[in-house]
């Protein structure tokens, strides 16, 4: 048994040590993706840079994103700009070390001369499995919701930029663009990349705001794209960007004393443990001498 344990871990660091080599060796970049000009999916793009060698990967975890195997949130991904076969490879990544680590926690304890059961780990490695399969999910729920917050935040600001831009007498497509040349984060750079989408598109640059608010969840954005398509007057506009910022931000204080106020109830059963662990700690010495002298 210690011989098929050794086998085991040997085989699991062998693995481990070629994955490391294998994604730090460089490898020639495909032409093929430096000439495509038309290709309906960024990733594909984004994929064959790695070289020829991995296109048999890419399209085994595209069909594994297509199957039933593998639940995909698509809303999730695309708020984080994460493609789906990236997102299938960190759930197998994290079932193959689940898998492992009991294996090398058994064979670490061989080889101190503690060894274990075989049924013992060969029944964790298969929850492990299980649990490195779906934390990828709970982490990608997790970062977009972070990340949609940020973004409304940040959205707040550029309606009421936008608001300002009309009110100065610019027109609806200048005030789009310029209020998204006023900073550089993640938020207004997928705000500018729609809008120069829809540019490039030969559409109003206010259904690019209507495409990114599909795509991220942000249903705000798309209020915005109506107010400045159905309002002629600059004034008017500015008026209602104004009043939909201000409710926004009155939104999003509410959600966060909401958050604040969950928090503080989840601290009020640690605080009161731990107060009642110092007066135990306080008593422990009295109780103590009265139960010896008596």
């Amino acid at each position: 048994m210690s011989i098929a344990v050794y086998i085991l871990v040997g085989a699991a660091a062998g693995l481990g040590f070629t994955f490391i080599i294998a994604g730090t060796m460089a490898t020639t970049p495909s032409l093929r993706a430096a000439f495509t000009l038309a290709n309906d999916d960024a990733d594909d793009l984004t994929s064959e840079r790695f070289g020829r060698r991995h296109v048999w990967a890419r399209n085994t975890l595209r069909s594994l994103s297509e199957s039933s195997l593998v639940r995909i949130p698509g809303q999730s991904l695309r708020m984080l700009e994460l493609s789906r076969e990236r997102f299938t490879a960190h759930k197998l990544l994290g079932a193959a070390a689940g898998a492992c680590a009991p294996i090398l926690v058994t064979g670490t304890a061989a080889v101190v001369g503690a060894p274990l059961p075989l049924a013992l780990p060969a029944g964790l490695s298969l929850v492990a499995a299980g649990v490195g399969f779906l934390l990828p999910d709970a982490s990608v729920r997790t970062r977009a919701q972070r990340a949609q917050d940020e973004f409304t935040q940040g959205m707040i600001a550029y309606l009421t930029l936008v608001a300002l831009e009309r009110r100065a007498g610019a027109g609806p497509h200048q005030a789009l663009m310029e209020a998204a040349e006023v900073a550089d984060s993640w938020v207004w750079r997928r705000i500018r990349n729609a809008l120069d989408h829809a540019m490039l598109q030969r559409r109003p640059t206010w259904e690019g705001l209507r495409d990114l608010s599909r795509d991220v969840g942000v249903p705000e954005l798309a209020d915005c794209a109506d107010i400045i398509a159905t309002s002629a007057e600059g004034t008017a506009v500015a008026d209602n960007l104004l009043a939909r910022a201000k409710s926004l931000r009155v939104e999003t204080l509410n959600a966060q004393r909401r958050a604040a106020n969950e928090v503080s109830e989840r601290l009020v059963v640690p605080v009161a443990v731990l107060g009642l662990c110092f007066v135990a700690l306080l008593l422990f010495p009295v109780v103590m001498r009265l139960t010896t002298t008596v």
